[in-house]
């Protein structure tokens, strides 16, 4: 088999692994399947899933795996690792928590064309750690994220338009970004969006559409959520919910 062949090759095993990790090939899904499927394409010689092999560890929460694979594709020059590798750091992932690390690894990202750290880089400059804190360039780095669809930089945006931080205050505009990162999948969304509809904030007001958000939320783990639905129920606003 000559190494065009393989290449080739690879690149149908890659993506019958891709089918597993997402679900599409069984309807649920199946990282261990896609683990395999990415391995025999590495035994080919394929590396461009090194960094896909330790996305699928992640999904394992295999974090030790996950870090091998993801420092094998930054050997390799593979850019998208290093938003991961800044992920894991950022989180304390198998490694020690390190922010500052996962900085430099996410301007690293950013700085090769990574879109999906256009969010940490807002979030480092709107906080104004490892850089000086700057309001506008944190509404660049969250606007350039939802220019390709970033669910995360969609909420903070929308935070700093319902704040004013920098921009024309404009609680519709925050309200539609909040949307946009609750279709996105975004977990954080449910809270800023019931809070919108509990209160009429750039929506109207409906006090269903905010307990279900609320819900949903606490449903899915933020604290925020539980505990307004607890203030609810004790002004026996949520009924029992």
């Amino acid at each position: 088999m000559t190494q065009e062949e393989k290449r080739e090759l690879g690149e149908k095993l890659g993506l019958k692994a891709l089918a597993f990790l997402e679900g599409t090939e069984t309807g649920t899904p199946d990282p261990d399947a896609a683990i395999l499927w990415y391995e025999k394409a590495m035994k080919l010689g394929y590396v461009d899933v090194l960094n896909e092999l330790g996305a699928a560890y992640l999904v394992k929460e295999d974090y030790e795996q996950a870090y091998y694979w993801f420092l094998e594709a930054a050997l390799g020059g593979d850019k998208n690792c290093l938003y991961n590798m800044g992920n894991l750091y950022y989180n304390g992932q198998y490694v020690d928590q390190d922010k500052a690390k996962a900085y430099r690894f996410f301007r690293e990202a950013y700085q090769r064309g990574v879109w999906e750290a256009c969010f940490y880089m807002g979030y480092y400059a709107e906080c104004g750690l490892f850089e000086d804190q700057d309001y506008e360039k944190a509404v660049k780095y969250y606007s350039e994220g939802v220019s390709h669809g970033c669910g995360p930089s969609a909420l903070n945006l929308g935070r700093m338009y319902s704040m004013g931080r920098c921009v024309p205050m404009d609680m519709e505009k925050g309200h539609q970004y909040a949307l946009m990162a609750y279709e996105d999948d975004v977990p954080e969304a449910c809270f800023n969006l019931a809070l919108d509809y509990e209160n009429g904030y750039g929506t109207e007001q409906d006090m269903e559409k905010a307990i279900a958000f609320y819900r949903e939320g606490a449903e899915k783990g933020d604290e925020t959520c539980r505990k307004a639905l607890e203030r609810l129920n004790a002004e026996g606003l949520a009924d029992g919910q």
